[in-house]
């Protein structure tokens, strides 16, 4: 059993075509999709000593996708030896896999649940998450913020953002923006996406 939903850009996903729910054909992010059904990664498998075999068979054959092993290629090759696979259709999934979406899931998940607890002269506008190995000071957080453990934010604005474990943020606005694991940011307003460990200094 495969969850599928609905995308508007099927290309970037492994895609199913179906019939009455049954699996017919998988695709990997092909070109010109003759579906729209995305495998969102959840799966049941009743047996997954085939699946174990099905991916030793494309490792051995050297079968990728864009240069990678794919799991939805050992599910295809599973397919062609007979095996029955449906799908199941979910009505909620997030994509994480452009900067927009990681945002996006973000929100979604900030209105579902989130943490705080009220620290100094900060302005706090739910929802958010703060971490409370955080250190902030002077600074207007959210809406929709998530900040990890041991993160430093100093005289700056943050909303609609994602700062990671260990990241420092310094008199800054930070908009839309992803902040990676022990990164550096100091000043500016910008829109950023800044991978782990690195130091950004806007003037």
């Amino acid at each position: 059993m495969l969850a599928v939903k609905e995308v508007e850009e099927p290309e970037r996903f492994g895609i199913v075509e179906v019939v009455n729910d049954t699996v017919v054909n998988l695709a990997e992010k092909p070109k010109q999709p003759k579906s729209n059904l995305a495998i969102v990664g959840l799966y049941y498998f009743h047996d997954i000593s085939k699946v174990a075999s099905a991916v030793d068979h494309i490792m051995e054959k050297g079968i990728k996708t864009k240069n990678e092993y794919q799991l939805t290629d050992a599910l295809k090759h599973m397919l062609e030896k007979g095996e029955k696979i449906k799908v199941q259709r979910v009505e909620n999934w997030y994509d994480c896999g452009t900067v927009e979406a990681l945002i996006e899931t973000n929100r979604y998940l900030l209105k579902k649940t989130q943490y705080f607890n009220k620290r100094g002269d900060n302005i706090i506008l739910p929802p958010v998450f703060v971490a409370d190995s955080a250190d902030i000071s002077n600074a207007i957080i959210g809406p929709y913020v998530s900040i990890g453990e041991h993160v430093v934010i100093r005289n700056s604005i943050v909303r609609d953002s994602i700062i990671n474990r260990g990241a420092t943020v310094e008199n800054a606005l930070l908009t839309e923006s992803i902040i990676g694991e022990n990164a550096f940011v100091k000043g500016g307003y910008k829109r950023l996406n800044v991978s782990e460990s690195s130091v950004v200094e806007i003037p």
